[in-house]
């Protein structure tokens, strides 16, 4: 019983954790060193670069940094130049922890020399950007701002290399985005670990289109991948932030990529998981828009979710994709319409689906017979309907008379016979 209760309360323990947001980070940095922070929790709603702010005896000023979502987690750089003691603020943080409740988290910083064996010897790694976020081939700069000499070993994937690099020295690092979430590792004076995030979000991921504040999502945006003829479920958490239950909610696709998804109701103050599988019968890159609408206080709002789709073909990996920087034009390709299809090979560009052979439109169901099918229909039904005009016209000149009409036509005769308008044969 005792080992019942103990796990009970371990696993309070774990979740309550990942409720509550934490940040884990290093507080201490020499000049020039970058600072990188991980913020975990049960996020209700995004944070922003705004609301990261830093301070120094009370005083906000301005360092050069820059935040970034994935996987359930923000991850956070900045670029420690000067010395002194800091504290970074990010405020009013919600969170989902028996409801949604809101935090501010305070860290104090100190930026100082660290001088090796007593003398005025130092080492010190710039690295730029703190994160990478992207794919295809990305770089980043490492500087020694100390003034000896540093031992570098870094290794990406199957990707490694050791050098030394001097003081003043900058090195460019190149890498292969992978796919999905992974790190950099650099074993130096000390060790470090880049985030390396890959998701291509171009312009219209960010075009987030919201009409209230009412119903919020996570995620703000998607980015969907798959082979043709499969298919992807996405989880989207719905959040109602009004004091007002949310009815007759609908998820419906601009260009039919999943089934439409319907929740019938959702409380005040509460959230609920919607499902989307996504699925295509064609390859390519496809822009479509997630309308969410809704019903609260007998008013109809909407909100809407960018997605970014890219169908790929049977046998490429999910695994190994990636989009390239170039645009297709730059790679000698076209950008077929949507009523085309590419006859030859194709790559996913910075600008879409790009064909690298030729564009070639679609041809209808059964459309062998060539452009004058149609033609050949409409002269067949005007034969027919020639033919029914006739046909009427006949049956029209052989019906019988009706009695009436018999009984008037021999009264008619009788009558000019014995008035002499009838002469005999």
């Amino acid at each position: 019983m005792k080992k019942e209760v103990i796990l009970l309360v371990l696993l309070f323990c774990v979740s309550f954790v990942f409720a509550k947001p934490e940040i884990v980070m290093n507080k201490e940095f020499q000049p020039g060193e970058t600072l990188f922070a991980i913020m975990r929790g049960d996020f209700s709603t995004a944070i922003s670069l705004d609301d990261v702010e830093f301070y120094q005896a009370r005083k906000k000023i301005f360092v050069e940094d820059n935040l970034i979502y994935s996987n359930g987690s923000y991850y956070l750089y900045a670029y420690m130049n000067n010395a002194g003691n800091y504290t970074l603020k990010i405020n009013k943080i919600l969170y989902n922890d028996g409801g949604i409740k809101e935090m501010s988290v305070e860290e104090n910083i100190s930026v100082a020399d660290k001088f090796l064996d007593g003398n005025m010897t130092t080492k010190i790694l710039s690295i730029k950007p703190g994160f990478v976020y992207g794919s295809g081939i990305k770089q980043i700069n490492l500087e020694n701002k100390g003034n000896s000499e540093i031992n570098i070993e870094y290794k990406y994937n199957d990707a490694a290399d050791k050098f030394i690099l001097n003081a003043g020295e900058v090195r460019k690092v190149e890498i292969n985005v992978l796919p999905g979430l992974s790190h950099l590792n650099i074993s130096s004076y000390s060790q470090f670990s880049i985030p390396i995030i890959s998701s291509y979000v171009s312009n219209f991921t960010q075009n987030v289109s919201v009409e209230d504040d009412d119903l919020k999502t996570d995620p703000i945006y998607l980015n969907v991948y798959f082979n043709v003829n499969g298919n992807k479920e996405e989880t989207v958490r719905l959040m109602n932030f009004a004091e007002k239950n949310i009815t007759s909610i609908s998820a419906v696709s601009n260009l039919s990529l999943f089934d439409t998804v319907n929740l019938d109701f959702l409380g005040a103050k509460e959230e609920s998981n919607i499902s989307l599988i996504f699925s295509s019968e064609r390859e390519g890159y496809f822009k479509d828009m997630v309308l969410i609408s809704y019903l609260i206080d007998k008013e109809s709002k909407s909100i809407s979710i960018p997605v970014e789709i890219y169908v790929l073909a049977e046998n490429q990996s999910v695994e190994t994709f990636s989009v390239d920087d170039n645009t297709c034009s730059e790679s000698s390709g076209f950008l077929c319409l949507s009523n085309e299809y590419c006859d030859g090979d194709t790559m996913f560009a910075s600008d879409g689906y790009c064909c690298l052979g030729v564009c070639k439109v679609y041809e209808a169901p059964g459309s062998g017979g060539g452009s004058y099918s149609w033609i050949i229909g409409l002269l067949i039904l005007v034969v027919l309907g020639v033919g029914g005009y006739f046909a009427y016209r006949k049956y029209k000149k052989t019906v019988p008379k009706k009695p009436n009409e018999m009984v008037k036509l021999k009264t008619d005769e009788y009558q000019k016979r014995i008035s002499g308008g009838i002469s005999r044969s």
